[in-house]
């Protein structure tokens, strides 16, 4: 089992693009993996980007969200 965790604070520009590059190669790996994405406190835009980026994974990635109020 593998998890890796991403912090975020407004990553709306590049997140999408990194968690797809991640999920490909988690996927790659064959064996089970999770992805944790801590937003740190972005506005709604970062916040959103994350969380769609999120869901867009393979469903073989668990994958969890974090979102702290305050950076």
């Amino acid at each position: 089992h593998l998890t890796i965790v991403v912090p975020a604070y407004e990553e709306q520009e590049r997140i999408h693009d990194s968690l797809r590059r991640l999920g490909h190669f988690l996927i790659s790996l064959g064996y089970k993996t999770e992805l944790i994405v801590v937003d740190d406190g972005s506005k709604p835009e970062g916040r959103k980007a994350a969380e769609e980026s999120l869901a867009e994974l393979p469903p073989e990635i668990s994958r969890t969200f974090i979102q702290h109020e305050v950076n």
